[in-house]
C-alpha cells in the first residue's frame, strides 16, 4: 500500500513538472491557445450542461420505466377505491420515508402530527381525480407544504422543454418565411420602380431619328454661316448644302446663281460610300508636287518609287476607265508606310513635321479613293453645269459627293461654297414668300 501511494505521488509530481515545462515552453514560443468558438444556436441544444435534449428524453424514458416498478403506496397515498380517509402515516417513518413528503423526523416546537400525514380525497385512478396532501406540522403556519412527487415534476419539466423546442422550431421557420416574403416584396417593388423610371426617362429622351434630324439641322446651320476655310476644303459644308438642296421641294423656285468659270475644274468628286477620299491629288496625270518638308535626300528613293507608281496608275489604268490592279495598290501602300516611318524618326522641326504629316494624309486619302470600284468614273468626271441648280441636278443624278480639295484648290472650293449659300438663301426666301393670288378680271 505504501509503495502504491509513493508511486502515485511520484507520477503526480512528474505530471505537474511536465505541465509546468509545457506551459513555460508555450510562453517562450509565444503560443496562444485557440479561443473557444462563439456560442451558436444549436438545434439540439442542451437542457443541462453536457446533456442534449435527445439524451434527456432517453433518460426520462428510462426513469419512467424505473418508476413504474414501484407500487403506488410507496409514494404515501392509498391506491384503493375512495372514500378512504387515513389520519395516520401510510409508511413507517423509520427507516423509510415517503419521497413525496417531508422527510424530517425531528419534533419542532409548536408543530402537531408526527412525522407526517396524507389525506386521499379521491381515487387517483378515476376521472378528474386530485391528490391533496397536508403537512403534519400544521401548527407552524410558516412552514411550506410539499407538492407533487419528483418523478411527475421531472416529466413535466421535460415536456416543457420539448414544447419549447417545438415552438422554437416553429418560430424559426415562421421568421424565415416572413423574411423570404419581405425580400421578395422588396425585390419586386425595386424592379418595378426601375422599369417604371426607365420608361419615364425614355419618354423624355429624343428618339434616334430626332437626334439625326437635330444633327442635320446643326450641320446645315454651320454650313450656311461662313465656316472656316479649313472646314470648307474637307468638302463637308458643300455636301451638307448639296443634300439639303437636293431634297428641298422649293428648289425649282430658286434663283439663277451662276458658278464662276474654271471653278468646277478644280473640284473633285467621290462616292458617298467612300467619304473623305479624293483623287484630286492625281489630276495632273498622277504627278504630285513634292513638299518642302520631304525635300531631303534621305527621302529620294522612296519618293521616286511612290510617284512612279502613281503616274503608272493614272496613265495605264484610270484614263482607260480601268480599276488599278491590286499589286500596284500594295506597292503604293508599302512606299507610303516607309515615308511615314521615316518622318516619325526624323529630326524635322515642328512646323515641317506637321506639313509632312498633312501631305502624307492626303496621299493616303488618294490611295483609299483608288480602292473604290468607281475610282475610274470619279477620276474622269466632267462638270457640265452652268449654275448651281444644274450642278445640284447633276450631282444628285449621278449619286456623287464633293471630295476634299487637293493642294492649290482651296480658292475654287471657297467660291463654290459661296455660290451654294447664295442659292440656298434664295430658295429659302422663295419658300417663305407666299405666292400672289391669280388676277381676276372684274
Amino acid at each position: 500500500m505504501k509503495v502504491s501511494v509513493r508511486w502515485g505521488a511520484t507520477v503526480l509530481a512528474t505530471l505537474v513538472a511536465l505541465g509546468g515545462l509545457a506551459s513555460a515552453a508555450h510562453a517562450q514560443l509565444g503560443f496562444i491557445p485557440p479561443r473557444a468558438p462563439l456560442p451558436m444556436v444549436n438545434p439540439a441544444f442542451n437542457v443541462a450542461p453536457g446533456l442534449q435534449i435527445y439524451n434527456n428524453l432517453y433518460n426520462a424514458a428510462v426513469l419512467g420505466r424505473t418508476v413504474r416498478q414501484f407500487p403506488p403506496w410507496a409514494y404515501g397515498y392509498n391506491p384503493y377505491p375512495s372514500p378512504v380517509i387515513n389520519t395516520g402515516t401510510m409508511v413507517n417513518a423509520t427507516p423509510y420515508t415517503s419521497p413525496a413528503y417531508n422527510p424530517t423526523l425531528s419534533t419542532y416546537p409548536g408543530m402537531t402530527g408526527y412525522p407526517g400525514s396524507a389525506t386521499l380525497s379521491t381515487n387517483p385512478y378515476g376521472y378528474d381525480s386530485t391528490l391533496s396532501t397536508s403537512s403534519a406540522y400544521s401548527g407552524n403556519s410558516g412552514y411550506p407544504s410539499y407538492g407533487e412527487d419528483p418523478a411527475a415534476g421531472f416529466l413535466r419539466g421535460t415536456s416543457d422543454v420539448i414544447r419549447a423546442t417545438g415552438n422554437f422550431y416553429k418560430d424559426v421557420q415562421a421568421a424565415r418565411l416572413m423574411q423570404t416574403q419581405a425580400d421578395e416584396s422588396r425585390y419586386i417593388d425595386y424592379r418595378r420602380k426601375l422599369i417604371e423610371e426607365a420608361r419615364y426617362e425614355r419618354g423624355l429622351l429624343p428618339t434616334t431619328e430626332e437626334l439625326r434630324q437635330q444633327q442635320l439641322a446643326r450641320d446645315l446651320a454651320w454650313a450656311r454661316h461662313q465656316p472656316p476655310i479649313t472646314d470648307i476644303v474637307t468638302g463637308k459644308p458643300l455636301n451638307d448644302l448639296l443634300h439639303h438642296l437636293a431634297n428641298d421641294p422649293a428648289r425649282p423656285k430658286g434663283p439663277d446663281v451662276r458658278i464662276p468659270d474654271g471653278v468646277l475644274d478644280h473640284v473633285s468628286v467621290t462616292s458617298p460610300t467612300a467619304p473623305g477620299t479624293s483623287l484630286g491629288l492625281l489630276k495632273d496625270d498622277g504627278k504630285v508636287t513634292r513638299p518642302q518638308s520631304l525635300a531631303g535626300k534621305e527621302y529620294d528613293t522612296v519618293w521616286n518609287d511612290l510617284t512612279r507608281t502613281l503616274e503608272s496608275v493614272v496613265s495605264e489604268d484610270l484614263k482607260f476607265a480601268h480599276a488599278p490592279p491590286p499589286g500596284k495598290i500594295m506597292d503604293l501602300n508599302a512606299d507610303l508606310g516607309k515615308l511615314q516611318n521615316m518622318v516619325e524618326k526624323s529630326d524635322l522641326s515642328p512646323s515641317a513635321y506637321i506639313d509632312a504629316k498633312g501631305y502624307l494624309d492626303q496621299v493616303r486619302a488618294s490611295l483609299q479613293a483608288l480602292q473604290d470600284p468607281n475610282a475610274a468614273t470619279n477620276f474622269n468626271h466632267k462638270f457640265n453645269a452652268k449654275n448651281v441648280a444644274e450642278l445640284v441636278d447633276d450631282m444628285k443624278a449621278k449619286g456623287l459627293d464633293f471630295a476634299p480639295a487637293a493642294p492649290g484648290d482651296e480658292g475654287a472650293y471657297r467660291a463654290l461654297h459661296e455660290a451654294l449659300v447664295s442659292y440656298d438663301y434664295g430658295v429659302s426666301q422663295a419658300q417663305a414668300t407666299p405666292a400672289a393670288p391669280p388676277y381676276k378680271q372684274p
